[in-house]
């Protein structure tokens, strides 16, 4: 991984890159991808020609996890993207791609603490990521671990409005329907509004 992020080696031509991914367990391959997200701190700020190869492997990969092999390889871009040192919106895609394709990331709470971080940059998207995670993507402890990083992005999208007031009501009902019952309390007296309003039906 090393030799590839430098430039050493490649993939084409039965390179040892060709060669590891062909015959690597998905263990191995997972190792790979966690190992370069957990050396981000040392690499930062990380060059732009690194940046450019990291996101050709990660593309590769994922296009690889969708067809034959287990998604739980891209688990570690859970590092790559609290590191910050990726393309906002290209890490924002490729994370919502990732848990489409059936990925559970780990650790799950630094992608939460990365979410928040993101204050004010496109909560839709944001929000879809933490409904994924929530219904397929996460530990089962994930929303009580993560749950005032949660909560202050559904926060965030409810007072955007539009859309992602729509989003974040969604998840909250994902929430609550999953036994999450106190998230009901971020709509507040619109809430309490619409059960007397069912009442009175």
């Amino acid at each position: 991984m090393t030799a590839y992020l430098w430039g050493t080696i490649d993939f084409g031509d039965d390179s040892l890159l060709d060669q590891f991914y062909e015959t690597a367990t998905t263990e191995r391959r997972s190792q790979a991808i966690s190992i370069l997200g957990t050396s981000m701190e040392a690499l930062s700020p990380l060059r732009e020609e690194a940046e450019a190869r990291l996101r050709v492997l990660a593309e590769r990969r994922l296009a690889a996890v969708k067809g034959e092999t287990d998604a739980d390889e891209l688990a570690g871009f859970a590092w790559w993207f609290s590191s910050g040192e990726f393309d906002t919106d290209w890490s924002l895609d490729f994370l919502l791609r990732t848990l489409e394709a059936g990925c559970h990331p780990h650790p799950d709470h630094v992608i939460a603490d990365r979410l928040v971080e993101l204050s004010g940059q496109d909560v839709i998207r944001r929000i879809e990521i933490l409904q994924l995670m929530v219904e397929r993507g996460a530990r089962d402890w994930f929303v009580i671990g993560a749950r005032e990083r949660i909560e202050a992005i559904l926060q965030e999208g409810l007072a955007d409005g539009g859309q992602a007031m729509s989003r974040a009501r969604d998840l909250i009902n994902v929430l609550v329907a999953r036994g999450n019952v106190d998230f009901a309390s971020l709509l507040g007296d619109e809430g309490e509004a619409s059960g007397d309003t069912s009442d009175s039906e």
